[in-house]
């Protein structure tokens, strides 16, 4: 926490970890992982499920790229809530299956969520996020 705190308003890139030399993909964020984190970008390419709160009121957040790699499923609920600066999302349409309530919920109004897709991979997508969007206005866009 110490060295992710040090480098606040940069970016946080949590594509992979190196342990003891070797490297290793991260496909998973836990329930509040960065809860109130100051970074300004996210770079997770390897994700496959963010859960609830993970990135909740990161109130410097301002983009966050998944990846276009067919990794993300699932963003589960509140995992971006409240982040009031989000304006740019990016992320792999083509195998993802579910957002949760509110998971986008507080972003700033008409962030753009660019999904990578086929029209009809798209649309799934889409159709899917929007459970996440709540109230608040977003934009799409197919990449």
């Amino acid at each position: 926490t110490a060295q992710l705190e040090a480098q606040k308003g940069k970016t946080l890139d949590i594509t992979e970890v190196t342990i003891n030399g070797s490297k290793y993909p991260v496909v998973k964020i836990e329930s509040r992982a960065f809860k109130g984190c100051k970074f300004k970008k996210v770079v997770a390419k390897n994700l496959k499920n963010i859960n609830g709160g993970a990135f909740r009121k990161c109130k410097q957040l301002k983009s966050i790229n998944l990846g276009t790699d067919r990794k993300i499923r699932k963003i589960h609920s509140k995992a971006f809530y409240d982040d009031k600066k989000l304006s740019t999302i990016k992320l792999d349409g083509r195998k993802f299956k579910e957002a949760g309530k509110q998971a986008f919920q507080g972003v700033k109004k008409n962030c753009t969520i660019k999904v990578k897709g086929n029209k009809t991979q798209y649309n799934n997508a889409v159709k899917k996020l929007k459970k996440g969007v709540g109230s608040t206005k977003v934009k799409f866009a197919r990449i």
